[in-house]
C-alpha cells in the first residue's frame, strides 16, 4: 500500500511543474523516479508515443526501465502499446502465464523481469503514451496502488496537455512578433519619408499664400508623427515578446538624453501652450542603453503633455541620492485616483479620463517605460495628487548589473478622493 503522505508530496511536487518551462523529458525523467518511491514495484517508464507507435519521448528511472521500454516500442508489443492503442489499463502480474506478448515476454523473463502494469496517459478521446510499472516479482497490485497509479497517469496526461498548450501559445506569440516586427518596419520607412517631406515643405512654407495648405501639412505632419510614435511602440512591444530587448550598456549623458526629449516634444508642447521645465542636478552620468533611456523618458513626457491643460507646467527633474539617480518627470494635471495606480503599468490600459478625453495612445507608453526601467534594474515610483502627478525612474548609476536584484513596482498612495485623470 502507498504512503497517502509520500503520494502527496509526490503530487505536489508535480503540480507545481504545470506552471514551469522545464523540458517534458525532465519533468518525466522526475516523476519515473519518485513513482518507484510512492509504489511497491522495482522500476518505472513513460513513452509518449506518436500515431504510428512511434516514441517520441522515453522515459525511465533506471536502465533496465529504459530497456523494457525500448524494447516493447522495438517490437511493437507489449502492453505498453496495447494501453496505448486501447485507451485501457493492462495488468500483466504474471509474465510467465502472459500470451498476448510472446516475444516481449520471452525477452523480459530472460533480464529477469516477472510482471508489468500499463496504464494509459490520454486526454478524453486524445492518447500520448502509456506509464509502465514493472517488477521483479510476480503478483497483482493492491487496489490502493492500482488507484495511486491511475492518480499519476492523470496528473501526468494533464501536464502533458499544459505542456504542449503553452509550446502552442508561445510559437503563436512568437509568429505574432515576428509579424508585428515585420510590418512596422515596412510602415516606418515610408512613413519616415512623408514626415521628412512634410516637414520641409512646412519650413519653406513662411512665404506660401495658402494658409489651407499650411494647415493640411500641419495635420499630416501631426499625423504621421502619431503614426510613427505607435510603429515605435508597435516595435518594442515584438522585442519584449520574443525577449530580443538585449541593452546596449554604455556611458549615459542625461543631458544629452533630456536635449532629445525636449527637441522631439516641442511641438506638442507649444501647440498644448504649457511651459516645460529642465532642472538637472549635478551628476547626470549613469551607465546604461542611452536609447532605451531616451524612450522611457520621452514616453513620460509625452504621458505628462496628454494630461495637462494649457496653461500648465512639465518639469523633468533629476537627482542623485546614493548610489541611484532619479529621473522624474511632474505635471499639473488632475491626478490618478487610486483605483487606477495599480493599473498604470499593464500594457494597453488607458484610464478614464483618458476615454473621456479621447486622449490618443495605445496604453503602451507606461508599461514600455516601466520594462525599460526593470531591465536596468530600476524601480518606478509614483505619486499623484489633486494638483498633478510625478512619475520617478529611480536607477542605479553603475549599471544593471549593479542595481536592485528583483526590480519592484513601488507607487506611493494618493489622497482618496483624486479626481480620475
Amino acid at each position: 500500500m502507498p504512503s497517502e503522505k509520500l503520494l502527496s508530496q509526490v503530487l505536489k511536487e508535480f503540480a507545481q511543474t504545470l506552471l514551469t518551462d522545464v523540458p517534458s523529458q525532465a519533468i518525466l525523467d522526475g516523476l519515473v523516479e519518485r513513482i518507484v518511491e510512492v509504489l511497491p514495484i522495482t522500476s518505472a517508464g513513460v513513452t509518449l508515443i506518436v500515431p504510428g507507435g512511434d516514441p517520441e519521448y522515453i522515459a525511465a528511472s533506471d536502465p533496465a526501465a529504459l530497456r523494457y521500454e525500448r524494447l516493447q516500442t522495438l517490437l511493437r508489443e507489449g502492453p505498453c502499446l496495447t494501453a496505448y492503442e486501447s485507451g485501457d489499463a493492462v495488468a500483466v502480474p504474471d509474465l510467465r502465464l502472459e500470451t498476448r506478448f510472446p516475444t516481449f515476454c520471452a525477452r523480459a523473463l530472460a533480464a529477469g523481469l516477472r510482471a508489468v502494469f500499463t496504464f494509459p496517459l490520454h486526454n478524453g478521446n486524445e492518447r500520448f503514451g502509456a506509464l509502465d510499472l514493472y517488477r521483479e516479482t510476480p503478483g497483482a497490485l493492491s487496489d490502493d496502488a492500482v488507484d495511486a497509479a491511475k492518480t499519476l497517469a492523470d496528473v501526468t496526461s494533464v501536464y502533458l496537455v499544459n505542456a504542449r498548450t503553452r509550446h502552442e501559445m508561445q510559437e503563436l506569440a512568437s509568429a505574432q512578433s515576428d509579424f508585428v516586427s515585420k510590418i512596422s518596419h515596412e510602415l516606418r520607412s515610408p512613413l519616415t519619408g512623408v514626415l521628412g517631406y512634410a516637414e520641409l515643405l512646412i519650413d519653406g512654407a513662411p512665404g506660401m499664400q495658402n494658409k489651407e495648405q499650411l494647415r493640411m501639412l500641419g495635420v499630416v505632419e501631426r499625423n504621421s508623427r502619431q503614426l510613427l510614435a505607435l510603429i515605435e511602440d508597435l516595435l518594442t512591444m515584438s522585442r519584449i515578446d520574443a525577449d530580443e530587448d538585449d541593452l546596449k550598456i554604455g556611458t549615459v549623458d542625461l543631458r544629452d538624453v533630456i536635449a532629445h526629449v525636449q527637441d522631439t516634444t516641442a511641438p506638442a508642447i507649444a501647440k498644448a501652450e504649457l511651459d516645460l521645465i529642465i532642472d538637472l542636478g549635478p551628476d547626470v552620468r549613469l551607465e546604461g542603453d542611452q536609447e532605451q533611456l531616451e524612450r522611457a523618458v520621452l514616453n513620460l513626457v509625452s504621458n505628462a503633455v496628454k494630461f495637462t491643460l494649457p496653461g500648465g507646467q512639465i518639469e523633468v527633474r533629476t537627482r542623485t541620492t546614493g548610489d541611484d539617480i532619479a529621473i522624474s518627470v511632474r505635471d499639473t494635471g488632475s491626478g490618478i485616483p487610486i483605483a487606477e495606480q495599480n493599473k498604470l503599468f499593464t500594457r494597453f490600459f488607458r484610464g478614464r479620463q483618458a476615454k473621456q478625453r479621447q486622449v490618443q495612445g495605445t496604453g503602451l507608453g507606461l508599461y514600455i517605460v516601466n520594462h525599460i526601467v526593470q531591465s536596468h534594474r530600476g524601480v518606478m515610483q509614483v505619486t499623484s495628487s489633486p494638483k498633478g502627478s510625478t512619475f520617478t525612474m529611480v536607477l542605479p548609476i553603475h549599471g544593471p548589473s549593479a542595481g536592485i536584484p528583483d526590480a519592484r513596482d513601488i507607487r506611493e498612495p494618493v489622497p482618496a478622493g483624486s479626481p480620475s485623470r
